[in-house]
Formats: C-alpha cells, sequence, structure tokens
C-alpha cells in the first residue's frame, strides 16, 4: 500500500511539472500572438504589406515637409509649385493651396473669384449657416468681398498618411463648396420670391 502511495504521489508531480511546463508554453505562444498582430496592425496602419521592406515603413512615416508634401501630391498625379510655404496645384482646372509648415496641421484652401451678381447679405448668411450642414469645411469670404474661400484642416504628420489622404480633402472641399451653394441659392430663392411679392403688392388693382 505504501509504495502504491508513493508511486500515485511522484504521477501526480510528474503531471504536474507538464502541465506547468505546457502553461508557461501557451503564454509564450499567446505573447508572440499579441506582437505578430500589434506588427501586422502597424504595417496595416501604414498602407503596406508584412512581406515589404522595413525602408518602406520608414518612407511611409518620414516626418510631413514642404518638399515631401510636394512629393506627395505628384504622387497622386498632380503637379505642384510652391514659394516656400503655400503649396499651389491645379484639379480638373481648378487651383488648391495647402500650407504644411504649421506641423501638425495641414491647412487647405479653395478659392473663387465672386462676381456682382452675387447677394452678399445671402452669401454672408450662407457662409454663418454652413457649419450646421457640415463638421470639418467651412468657409470665408474675403475682406474685400471680391473671392470666397473653402477650407478644410487636418492632422497631418508624416508623408504617408498625407499623401493617401489627399483626394480625400479635395473631396471634402468640393462636398463644403457643394452645401454652402446649396444653403445660398435656398437663401436667394427665398429672397426672389420675396421681391416678387412685394413687386405685386405694389401694383395698382385695376377695377373691373
Amino acid at each position: 500500500m505504501l509504495w502504491l502511495i508513493i508511486g500515485l504521489a511522484v504521477f501526480c508531480f510528474v503531471l504536474v511539472l507538464i502541465l506547468g511546463h505546457q502553461d508557461e508554453k501557451n503564454a509564450s505562444l499567446s505573447a508572440e500572438n499579441k506582437l505578430m498582430k500589434e506588427r501586422l496592425s502597424t504595417f496595416n496602419d501604414a498602407g503596406l504589406q508584412p512581406g515589404e521592406t522595413l525602408s518602406q515603413l520608414q518612407n511611409y512615416n518620414r516626418p510631413l515637409t514642404v518638399e515631401n508634401a510636394m512629393e506627395a501630391i505628384r504622387y497622386n498625379g498632380y503637379v505642384p509649385d510652391s514659394d516656400g510655404k503655400w503649396i499651389c496645384f491645379m484639379v480638373q482646372g481648378e487651383r488648391f493651396f495647402v500650407d504644411v509648415t504649421s506641423n501638425p496641421v495641414a491647412h487647405f484652401v479653395y478659392p473663387f473669384s465672386l462676381d456682382e451678381n452675387h447677394n452678399m447679405a445671402n452669401l454672408r448668411a450662407a457662409t454663418e449657416l454652413l457649419p450646421d450642414r457640415i463638421i470639418i469645411g467651412r468657409a470665408h469670404i474675403d475682406n474685400d468681398q471680391q473671392g470666397i474661400s473653402f477650407i478644410a484642416d487636418g492632422i497631418e504628420r508624416n508623408y504617408g498618411h498625407f499623401r493617401d489622404s489627399l483626394n480625400d480633402y479635395i473631396h471634402l472641399l468640393y462636398e463644403t463648396r457643394a452645401r454652402h451653394k446649396a444653403i445660398y441659392d435656398d437663401l436667394q430663392a427665398r429672397t426672389d420670391k420675396d421681391k416678387a411679392l412685394a413687386s405685386w403688392g405694389t401694383q395698382p388693382k385695376v377695377l373691373s
């Protein structure tokens, strides 16, 4: 009986050692899997595949400057020019400007000239109402009332993210302009209707 008890005790001791070793192995595998997932997430955030080189990741993460912002614009198929601060480029015949010197803020501007046919009161009202229709984009009327600009700001710290987000900013500015125009057109339609009613009310009545 004593030998049976001793045998069972040895068996239990060995079993505990085996299970403990297995737990350590599982914990090690879990830590390795977590590390691999974190590395894969880093590659995905950078727009890279795991097989691509470290130099590509470093290229993606370069701090954003005027020079590599122009490189990113060329990458997207546009031709940039710069005065050292503002970068100008054309998209389908329309000018866009971006300033990346206030790191980490990238400041995009989409400008237009105004003519005398615009109702300035309604234009100002549409500009004030615009934040109710779109969160990021905004509009600014020049002090001399000769132009209006549509503006969007974004946080851009590195070359790669700016490169991949450029067209998103362009579409955001298109949408900002479209929503501003919709507000203005609605206000102008009301103005025209009120003028027509006022004009009708002042016409002399003809008795039959």
